[in-house]
């Protein structure tokens, strides 16, 4: 049930819970307007700065610890790995090091003098 700001009672006949008519009902007692106002931003603002994207233009070659290490001494600013991957995909940089695949394997040498098998 809605109340129009002349104090009439009247029913709509839609799909809005009572909670959501209740905020409604509120939102026209504070403001004299029934819409609801727009919202400003949505959720925190974000710590990356123009300065930080340079910085991380400048070094795309870093591992994302690297890269958070760096940002962390530099700008006092401290970002996860996943924030991190967001902000190279934005700026269209690609890791350029895994850190997660093995070394090159270094294949001995193997002493053309030395025996297979045990002692003969």
């Amino acid at each position: 049930m809605l109340i129009d700001p002349s104090g009439i009672r009247w029913i709509v006949e839609t799909d809005l819970t009572p909670g959501y008519i209740k905020k409604i009902r509120r939102q026209q007692l504070q403001s004299g307007r029934v819409e609801r106002p727009l919202q400003t931003r949505h959720g925190p603002v974000s710590r990356v700065t123009p300065e930080i994207e340079e910085q991380l233009r400048q070094q795309p070659d870093l591992t994302l610890w690297e890269l958070g290490e760096g940002l962390k001494q530099s700008h006092q600013v401290q970002l996860s790995r996943t924030r991190l991957s967001q902000v190279l995909q934005r700026l269209e940089l690609r890791r350029k090091k895994n850190p997660s695949t093995r070394p090159s394997r270094i294949v001995p040498r193997h002493n053309n003098n030395a025996r297979s098998g045990g002692k003969r």
